[in-house]
């Protein structure tokens, strides 16, 4: 598929995905937002492609490496979203239900509850999925045919800025572009506020980052065999 035609397809289901947000889930808006922060690394990484010269500019590629980097972990952030679900009953104590964990429970046929589930679903595979595209993009621009170590390092390096973005943008609030508007907010907070805790946090969302990667990497090359 030529770029041009995949960014059309995916704006159509960034489009349906988002309508269909606003209209059976109003209260879940917060994932438009996420889906169109998701689509910045997408369309850096179009830039970065000499595949398509509607797009390549040799001149603006450090630049859009940076927006690249700056907004990429907006896309693996959406996977936290499922944090919101916490606080919704999905089942409920019956004596006349299936066993789970030990106990008789049944399930909530809330119809509004499922849509919402699903929705969040289709979301945050939107957002993994233009993420994993993107970052796939950028190695191939950076490294070309170079060894196999160099992406190696790459992804680790990747995965390690952004376990550390997703909890600043999840614990402190921060957005991606508050590292060039309130940079020295965060050298504070790293001087005095980064904790044990928040660095195992930290590297759990790495890990969670390079296990998506792996994954999604050993699934594309065993579609090509």
């Amino acid at each position: 598929m030529k770029l041009r035609n995949e960014a059309l397809v995916m704006i159509l289901f960034a489009a349906v995905l988002s309508a269909a947000i606003l209209k059976l889930d109003p209260g879940r808006s917060y994932l438009v937002w996420n889906i169109g922060l998701a689509l910045v690394p997408y369309f850096s990484s179009l830039l970065l492609s000499k595949n398509d010269t509607v797009y390549y500019s040799k001149v603006l590629f450090p630049f859009f490496i940076l927006v690249w980097l700056l907004f990429y972990p907006n896309a693996m952030y959406m996977v936290t979203d499922f944090i919101h679900f916490s606080l919704q009953t999905f089942y409920k104590a019956s004596a006349d239900g299936t066993s789970l964990f030990g106990m008789k429970v049944e399930y909530v046929l809330d119809l509004g509850l499922w849509i919402s589930f699903a929705l969040t679903v289709c979301a945050v595979f939107y957002g993994v999925a233009s993420g994993y595209m993107s970052i796939t993009r950028v190695e191939k621009a950076i490294f070309k045919e170079k060894p196999a170590f160099g992406r190696v390092v790459f992804i680790i390096i990747v995965s390690l800025l952004t376990g550390f973005a997703i909890y600043i943008g999840r614990f402190l609030r921060f957005n991606s572009w508050d590292l060039l508007k309130e940079p020295l907010a965060i050298l504070k907070w790293l001087k005095d506020g980064l904790t044990l805790d928040a660095i195992y946090v930290i590297l759990a969302f790495a890990a969670m980052h390079l296990f998506i990667t792996a994954i999604l990497r050993l699934s594309s090359v065993k579609s090509e065999d």
